[in-house]
This record gives structure tokens, sequence and C-alpha cells, in this order.
């Protein structure tokens, strides 16, 4: 029969075993997750890498942060503030602020989704054409992030027009259209089917 000392030892051989283990897991996940941020770094947005943003001073930690998701999408108020940032007439910046913001919509939820689906409606109703552009010139944005932001505009519909969900859909089209008159055939048809987006997440 097995003595105490021995199982004492067999305990703590399988002990460091198990501690070994999981020193290399760490040290090989840490090696993927830098060949990851590498591969998003240099990848370009509104003609900038995205280091380029990461190193910008005049963005703020918290937008790399919740980028780079070392933060999470909650309602804190320096999150929030970042909605009014996608809104600044800083064209150095803003490509950033707008990807940033996209890429919290899939999680967002509780008090965050409000001021969200706000910021969005609010967005592609003055800032269309913007919209537009860059979801049709950025490869980093996606036919699921687009998916999104429809989600999101359709949210804070049912939020402010209950019942009259249908003619507050048509208003937001009216005001995509109206601000984009000049625009190509191919951008009115991008709203188009923005619009078909947000009425499947209406109810």
């Amino acid at each position: 029969m097995p003595t105490v000392v021995g199982n004492v030892r067999k305990t703590f051989i399988d002990a460091m075993k198990y501690i070994l283990t999981l020193i290399v897991l760490f040290y090989l996940s840490s090696g993927v997750r830098a060949q990851i941020d590498s591969a998003i770094i240099n990848q370009q947005l509104a003609g900038h890498s995205i280091s380029y943003y990461l190193n910008h001073d005049q963005i703020p930690q918290v937008c790399k942060d919740l980028f780079l998701k070392k933060r999470s999408p909650i309602d804190d108020s320096d999150i929030l503030s970042l909605m009014d940032s996608i809104f600044t007439s800083n064209n150095d910046t803003r490509p950033f602020y707008f990807l940033t913001i996209t890429q919290t919509m899939e999680k967002a939820d509780g008090a965050y989704a409000e001021p969200l689906g706000m910021m969005a409606k609010s967005f592609v109703e003055k800032r269309t054409k913007e919209f537009l552009v860059f979801f049709m010139n950025e490869s980093l944005l996606t036919i699921k992030d687009f998916d999104e932001w429809a989600k999101s505009v359709a949210g804070e519909i049912e939020i402010i027009s209950e019942g009259k969900e249908q003619l507050e859909i048509d208003t937001v089209q009216s005001k995509m259209l109206m601000n984009c008159s000049d625009c190509a055939e191919t951008q009115k048809q991008l709203i188009l089917n923005f619009i078909d987006k947000v009425k499947k997440h209406c109810p």
C-alpha cells in the first residue's frame, strides 16, 4: 500500500505538472495574442494604420482601451462621452471613434444600449454621407457591423415611437435620402438597404 509520504509526493508532482501546463498555455496564448494584435494594428482605416490611432495623442486612452477590449462597453461616463466624440469635426480622429463604437454594438445591453441607440439614430440622420462612406470604403467594417447599426437604430425607434414605429422609420429614411440628394445611386440604394434592415429589427 502507498505510504502517506508517497501520496503527498504524488500530489505535489501532479500539482507541479498542472502549474507548468498553465504556464506553457499562458505563454502560447500570449504569443498568439501578440500575432493577432500585430495583424490588427497594421490594418488600414481612413488611410492610416490602426497603430496611428492607438498612438494619437488626441484620442483618449479610454477609446484605445475599448478598441483593444481592455475595457467593456458599459455606461461609465468616460465611455459614454465617446458617443459625443463620434460627431467630432476632427476628420483625423473621427474614423477611429466610429470603428470603436461600432465594435461595441454587438454586446451592447442595459444602460449602455439606450444612449448607443440615440447616438446611432442621430448619426445616420445627421451624418448620412459619412456613414455610407465608412461602410463603402473601409474593409474593417463588415456587413455584420452594418446590421448592428440597423439594430441600434431600430432599438431607439422602439423606445421613442412605441406603436408608431413605421412612421418613424419613414422619417429616418426621408432624412437620410434628403442628406444624400446628390449622392450616387449606389449610395442611395445602400440607404434603402439599411432601412430594410431597420424594419426587420422593429416589431
